[in-house]
């Protein structure tokens, strides 16, 4: 097992075991061949995606964890998906030892942190059912709301 794979089993263990929700994210490609033979690449994953994802308790706020050791630096797209996190109100760390996630769990667990944010929406009356909903329109918009 190499280090940094020690080090993700570990952090999932202390993220369990501190009442969290937390799974490994596996982020890549790997070569598929169709019924032609065709060779070609099936990516999963985000790209830049933390490498374990948490929910915090009590808020149940998201957590993206990014694991380096050695001489491993944060990568452009994992800096821009950490940003993009924060701007939705989660939580991101980059853990090089076990202290890093220790500390980031003591403050999070500590003062849980609600972030309201501003959102772009667009209302929207469906005149078949009647309903009105709300849609975001900006970054992050997946979801629609519906009101009465």
């Amino acid at each position: 097992m190499t280090q940094t794979n020690a080090l993700t089993k570990t952090c999932i263990e202390l993220l369990r075991a501190s009442g969290c929700l937390a799974w490994r994210n596996n982020t890549g490609a790997m070569p598929i061949e169709s019924a032609s033979g065709k060779r070609r690449y099936l990516r999963f994953g985000a790209l830049g995606s933390g490498d374990i994802f948490a929910v915090i308790p009590p808020l149940g706020q998201f957590a993206s964890i990014e694991i380096k050791t050695g001489t491993d630096d944060v990568r452009d797209t994992q800096d821009d998906w950490m940003t993009n996190v924060e701007n939705v109100g989660g939580l991101t760390v980059v853990v090089r030892t076990l202290d890093d996630l220790i500390a980031f769990l003591d403050d999070a667990l500590a003062k849980p942190k609600p972030r309201a944010r501003k959102v772009r929406c667009a209302v929207v009356r469906d005149a078949r059912s009647k309903r009105t909903y709300v849609i975001p329109t900006g970054a992050g918009a997946h979801e629609a709301e519906q009101i009465t």
